[in-house]
């Protein structure tokens, strides 16, 4: 449970930003390129209400314990979270697509207004650890390549020395499997990217 909300601050923090390390976060970058969707969305008052559930729960679980509380609280927290990520995905896909045909750099804003929120401490080690676990366990039947999205992702905007670090924590939290298969899509990717521009 303290991973999954840690992973839910983490969270928060590269879309809304995170002012003591000017990290401006993704929502800026909606709103500045892709017609105020954030705002006009109202994405960040989604993070106020779910960290209020969260706040419930905590305190459920850690600063005054009620099992049952908890058993209650939880199932709508997940509900919330879950309805949460669906409106962000429903707006920001369709917003991040269009800045691409559009020309923004996206990949550019990615690094300078997401990634220093990962950069810090252990975060990156955490973040991918966590991510590959739950997104290879849920994945399992489902017709989307969600691990293999999710890297490539990540390997899209690392450097060559940031990608050989990356690359072990994902590594480490994959099946072997899984990992080979995510391995050789990017690896192919890479190649092929190469000749292209060759």
């Amino acid at each position: 449970m303290k991973d999954l909300f840690r992973y839910q601050q983490m969270h928060m923090y590269m879309e809304e930003g995170q002012e003591d390390i000017n990290c401006l976060g993704f929502f800026a970058l909606l709103d500045e390129f892709a017609d105020n969707t954030a705002t006009e969305h109202k994405l960040r008052d989604q993070h106020t209400d779910l960290s209020d559930l969260e706040q419930q729960v905590v305190d459920c679980l850690v600063t005054n314990p009620d099992l049952e509380k908890a058993k209650d609280l939880f199932p709508k927290f997940a509900e919330e979270n879950e309805a949460h990520l669906t409106k962000e995905e429903d707006s920001m896909m369709p917003s991040v697509q269009k800045m691409v045909k559009a020309g923004v750099p996206v990949k550019k804003y990615i690094k300078s207004h997401l990634l220093p929120v990962l950069l810090q401490n252990d975060n990156m080690e955490f973040f991918l650890k966590f991510s590959n676990t739950i997104l290879e366990t849920y994945e399992a039947g489902g017709k989307m390549p969600k691990t293999r999205v999710f890297d490539q992702a990540v390997w899209s905007v690392a450097s060559p020395e940031q990608w050989k670090v990356w690359d072990g924590y994902i590594r480490q939290s994959l099946s072997v499997a899984k990992y080979n298969q995510v391995n050789g899509a990017i690896t192919a990717f890479d190649v092929e990217s190469r000749s292209a521009w060759a």
